[in-house]
C-alpha cells in the first residue's frame, strides 16, 4: 500500500495497492482484496481493460452509521479485480498500481486484521494474486499476500518479512485514534473528544498526531526498504539458482556422451573378446589383417626348409 502511514480512524484517506512484480515468465490476470474490518467503505479505481467486483458484508447494528442522510448498514468485505483479455493482463516486468479510496470506521475488534505492531495501530490489507501464462486468463499460479504480524507480550515487535511459507508480507497501514471519532456506548467523559475502541478497550485520541504520523511514516520507509532488499536478493539468488541450472545441465549432457562411449568401447572389447573365443582365425585377420592359421602354416613351412637346408 502506498502511502500506508499516517492515517486517522474515522477519516477517509486514499492508497494505491502497488505491485511491482509477479511470477517469473508470467503475467497478473486478477488480484482479491480482503478488505479489513473496520474499513467502512472502499471506492476502487479500475484499471483500463480490468473489471471490478466487490463484495459486501453485512454491519453489526452498533457499527452501523448515517451518511448522505441514510443508514448504512454493510461495508465492503472483498474486492476483486479481473483482466478482461490475455491482451490486458501485466507482464512481470511492469508496474501495476491501483488507487482506493476507504474510509476508516472507529471500531477495530478483528484479530486477523487489526493487530499492535511496532507500536502502532495496523490494519492488514490481505491479497491474493493470481497470474497467468502468455495468451491465457487460467489462474496458474498464486501469490499470497497473506502474512501478518503483531507485537509481542513483551513489546517486541518480529520484522515484516518473518511469514511461513506459501504466506508473503501482507500489505499494511498504520493508524492513529482521533478526534474524528464518537464510538456508540463510549464513557460520556468522552463525548465531544472522540473516541476509538480498540477490541473493546475505549482508546481517546492522541494528542500529538503529527508526531505519530511522523513515527508512523518512518516506521513504514524503513519496512518498504526492507522489502526491496528482501526482493533484490531474491532475484539474485533466482540469478544463481539458473546458472546452476545451467551447470547442472552441462554435467548431465558431458556425463551422458561419457556414458555412451564407454558403453560403445565396452560393447567393441566384449565382441573382440567373443570373435577371439569363437573365430580364432577371424580374430586374426581383425587384428593382424590376414589369418593367424596362413601364418602358422607359412612359419611351418619356413622352419621346415631351413631343416631340410641344414641336413
Amino acid at each position: 500500500m502506498e502511502p500506508n502511514s499516517g492515517f486517522a480512524a474515522g477519516s477517509y484517506f486514499a492508497s494505491a495497492i502497488k505491485v511491482p512484480h509477479g511470477h517469473n515468465g508470467m503475467y497478473t490476470s486478477s488480484l482479491k482484496l480482503y478488505v479489513p474490518k473496520g474499513i467502512m467503505s472502499a471506492v476502487p479505481e479500475i484499471p483500463t481493460g480490468w473489471n471490478c467486483t466487490i463484495t459486501n458484508r453485512q454491519l453489526p447494528v452498533n457499527e452501523q452509521y448515517m451518511s448522505h442522510g441514510s443508514l448504512v448498514t454493510t461495508a465492503p468485505d472483498t474486492i476483486l479485480w479481473e483482466a478482461e483479455t490475455p491482451d490486458d493482463t501485466v507482464s512481470n516486468s511492469h508496474l501495476l498500481m491501483i488507487l482506493v479510496q476507504f474510509k476508516l470506521g472507529c471500531r477495530f475488534n478483528d484479530s486477523d486484521s487489526a493487530s499492535m505492531w511496532q507500536g502502532s495501530h495496523t490494519l492488514w490489507f490481505r491479497i491474493e494474486q493470481h497470474s497467468s501464462s502468455l495468451g491465457g486468463l487460467h489462474e496458474e499460479s498464486t501469490h499470497l499476500w497473506t502474512g501478518t504480524q503483531r507485537d509481542n507480550a513483551d513489546g517486541s515487535s518480529p520484522p515484516w518479512h518473518a511469514t511461513i511459507a506459501p504466506k508473503q508480507p501482507c500489505p499494511y497501514v498504520f493508524f492513529y485514534p482521533s478526534t474524528s471519532c464518537a464510538v456508540m456506548g463510549a464513557p460520556p467523559s468522552s463525548a465531544g473528544g472522540g473516541i476509538t475502541s480498540w477490541f473493546g478497550r475505549y482508546i481517546p485520541p492522541e494528542e500529538e498526531p503529527d508526531r505519530i504520523r511522523d513515527v508512523q511514516h518512518a516506521r513504514s520507509v524503513a519496512n518498504e526498504e526492507l522489502l526491496e532488499a528482501l526482493e533484490d536478493n531474491t532475484v539474485l539468488n533466482l540469478a544463481d539458482l539458473d546458472g546452476l541450472k545451467n551447470d547442472y545441465a552441462r554435467a548431465i549432457a558431458i556425463a551422458s556422451i561419457a556414458l555412451v562411449l564407454s558403453a560403445l568401447v565396452s560393447v567393441i572389447f566384449l565382441a573382440l573378446g567373443c570373435l577371439r573365443i569363437f573365430d580364432k582365425s577371424g580374430f586374426a585377420m581383425l587384428v593382424f589383417s590376414e589369418p593367424i592359421t596362413s601364418s602358422m602354416s607359412a612359419i611351418k613351412t619356413s622352419r621346415d626348409h631351413d631343416k631340410h637346408d641344414n641336413l
